[in-house]
């Protein structure tokens, strides 16, 4: 097994900088049930992302979503494939 310190660390300190992020919508489909939207969501997590030297990216190959999470720096990859709905 690989060791990845540095994704490590920098995730450690991203988890420890990270806010509770705020319900901002509401579910038409659930009275009283709030989300936070993804756009809110990315808001608050992409500078947190930058400073501690990460990427998210999640292309889709052959119906699959690759979410990719990259320490810049090391190019140290965690990586989680997910078969798409259709």
């Amino acid at each position: 097994s690989q060791i990845m310190n540095n994704i490590y660390l920098a995730i450690s300190n991203f988890q420890a900088e990270c806010p509770k992020i705020a319900k901002d919508a509401a579910n038409p489909f659930f009275k009283g049930s709030k989300y936070a939207t993804l756009p809110h969501i990315l808001t608050i997590i992409n500078p947190l992302l930058k400073k501690n030297g990460l990427l998210i990216v999640q292309p889709v190959v052959n119906s699959q979503v690759i979410t990719k999470l990259i320490h810049i720096d090391s190019g140290e990859v965690i990586e989680i494939i997910c078969k798409r709905c259709n």
